[in-house]
């Protein structure tokens, strides 16, 4: 570390890294700050960052979640400040300011049916789990997947390769390589070849949103998926002139919608904030499709209406989401 300076900035990932977390334990800090607090959990590489909490001379945690379901994790957490935690709400912000700041909150949940045809693929991709030794984690988003959205399950499967899939992924990461670990399966490309053309009502559904009720609105999708997110992307600008692209990216020129998705490739080539905000500056219709990996550490508050694309099964992820638009 340079000498004689007397702050340091680093990020979670880069200081769990054994290099950097033998350099930073060497150093007897005053002070020690965390932000996005909550992903130091246990059995987690982030684990270690505890240590310097505990030596240093004082440990300032900051987390807009930080009870993400499990009691252990939390009781973790807080140990590590004494058991001190001081909760702010909006309405606190209201109160210091002496005025109104965030606008009302409105949820609505759009029921789409399935068709027969994705009934079948749902009931069929089901019981291939069942005849397979696969591991629980997987299983679980598969089935997730596959429940979501039938049509597109398949549709995007072709493109996934297996990788990585465990707890730490599941809970911010996006899920492409969980779903990569049954793509090669047999029944599962047989039932891709046959369902190729089944109707995405889910799809459809999104569209009447955004062509009607959301028309004229500034719309984050967000998606656990890389390939929906580029999958939702492709389907909604069909027709309309691709202006700039990349891996893990592109923008789309609608006439009146401008439409734009990005994936965790895309944070080293462009700034995704920025661009985003551009597009909701030119379009009076804007859609911005994400996965999680920007539902932490981007201002997106020029949006106005969040989209979940699947059902969203940790509180965590829901509140981050959120908390990209209502925002001070």
């Amino acid at each position: 570390f340079p000498i004689g300076h007397r702050v340091y900035l680093i990020t979670l990932d880069r200081a769990k890294m054994p290099d950097y977390m033998n350099a930073l334990d060497r150093i007897q800090w005053d002070l020690v700050v965390i932000d996005e607090a909550h992903k130091i959990r246990l059995g987690t590489q982030r684990e270690r960052l505890s240590h310097l909490c505990r030596k240093a001379g004082g440990c300032l945690l900051l987390t807009a979640t930080p009870h993400t379901g499990n009691d252990e994790d939390y009781r973790f957490l807080t140990g590590l400040v004494g058991g001190i935690v001081i909760r702010r709400e909006k309405k606190d912000v209201e109160e210091y300011e002496g005025k109104k700041i965030f606008p009302g909150l409105k949820y609505w949940v759009v029921q789409v049916e399935a068709s027969k045809d994705e009934s079948r693929v749902l009931r069929s991709i089901l019981d291939i789990l069942k005849n397979y030794d696969i591991k629980p984690i997987v299983r679980v988003v598969v089935e997730k997947r596959a429940m979501s959205s039938p049509a597109s399950f398949l549709r995007t499967l072709r493109v996934v390769t297996g990788g990585k899939c465990d707890e730490e992924l599941l809970e911010e990461g996006e899920l492409d390589a969980c779903l990569g670990n049954i793509a090669r399966l047999k029944e599962v490309e047989e039932l891709a070849n046959k369902y190729v053309s089944a109707v995405d009502r889910k799809l459809n559904a999104l569209k009447s949103l955004i062509n009607n009720k959301l028309k004229g609105n500034k719309i984050l999708v967000f998606t656990e998926y890389a390939t929906t997110a580029e999958y939702l992307f492709q389907s909604l600008t069909n027709g309309c002139k691709v202006i700039e692209s990349g891996d893990g990216y592109a923008v789309a020129d609608c006439g009146e919608v401008g439409i734009m998705y990005a994936t965790s490739k895309a944070r080293d080539k462009i700034d995704v904030g920025t661009t985003a905000t551009l597009l909701t500056q030119k379009y009076p219709t804007a859609i911005f499709i994400s996965t999680d990996i920007m539902s932490e550490g981007v201002n997106l508050q020029t949006f106005n209406v969040v989209i979940n694309y699947e059902v969203v099964w940790s509180p965590t992820k829901h509140i981050q989401r959120i908390g990209r638009i209502w925002r001070f």
